[in-house]
């Protein structure tokens, strides 16, 4: 008995050996010049792929973009081109969820969120924030396959209440905007504050399409018979 616990005492005294962890490998890509490296390709330690790092072309030092990955698919990209964005991914279908833009002069704060359709791809909704980068000036919301404006919902400034709500309508020749407000006190979108708008699709200096053919012609045949240029025409 004496000697077990001698020998249990003796063990734990000795220096316990470190255990030794292999570091990630990585694996870099250099460009034609053998001197400049392209990227940066880092791998777990079942070598399947976790990050690349792309440097920029012109600024060998600058991070062009970062890819991260989750065992082994791709689920963000973050770029430093122009502005900072960060685009995340769905890793089993690679297929892009939403991307984040900061802003131009402050990559810390964000400008806007573009949010995907799954199946077209297409943005299905446009977050747009104000300089602070936390509240939200209005959001957009698109029909992916058409890419039409559907919603339009403002916020006031400095709150995360709405302000107002416009619904779109789009027919063949006609846009139909509907604007609603929010009864903080109802604390819902009430009655629209205005009434619909009908504005032509397409190029706005054509003839209004609800004015009759024969009122067109009689203006045209008015216009011959006293000599009248329609540049004397002014429109208010």
């Amino acid at each position: 008995m004496v000697t077990n616990f001698l020998s249990i005492a003796k063990n734990m005294l000795l220096p316990m050996k470190k255990q030794i962890i292999p570091e990630p490998e990585k694996e870099i890509i250099y460009r034609k010049n053998q001197k400049t490296i392209h990227k940066i390709i880092e791998y777990d330690y079942n070598h399947v792929i976790r990050k690349i790092t792309v440097f920029d072309y012109f600024k060998p030092q600058k991070v062009k973009s970062i890819e991260e990955y989750k065992n082994g698919s791709l689920y963000k990209i973050t770029n430093f081109s122009l502005i900072k964005s960060e685009t995340e991914y769905q890793p089993k279908t690679g297929k892009k969820i939403k991307t984040l833009n900061y802003n131009i002069s402050n990559p810390s704060k964000l400008s806007s969120i573009y949010n995907y359709d799954s199946e077209t791809q297409n943005i299905n909704r446009l977050t747009i924030y104000r300089p602070d980068g936390l509240s939200v000036a209005l959001i957009k919301e698109f029909n992916p396959r058409t890419n039409t404006l559907l919603k339009c919902i403002n916020y006031k400034r400095n709150s995360s209440t709405i302000a107002s709500v416009s619904t779109f309508e789009i027919t063949e020749t006609t846009t139909i905007k509907t604007t609603y407000t929010y009864n903080s006190k109802l604390n819902k979108v009430t009655f629209p504050i205005r009434e619909k708008s009908r504005q032509p699709v397409g190029n706005t200096n054509d003839v209004p399409h609800d004015l009759p053919k024969h009122n067109i012609a009689k203006l045209i045949d008015n216009l011959y018979k006293n000599n009248l240029s329609l540049s004397i025409i002014k429109v208010s």
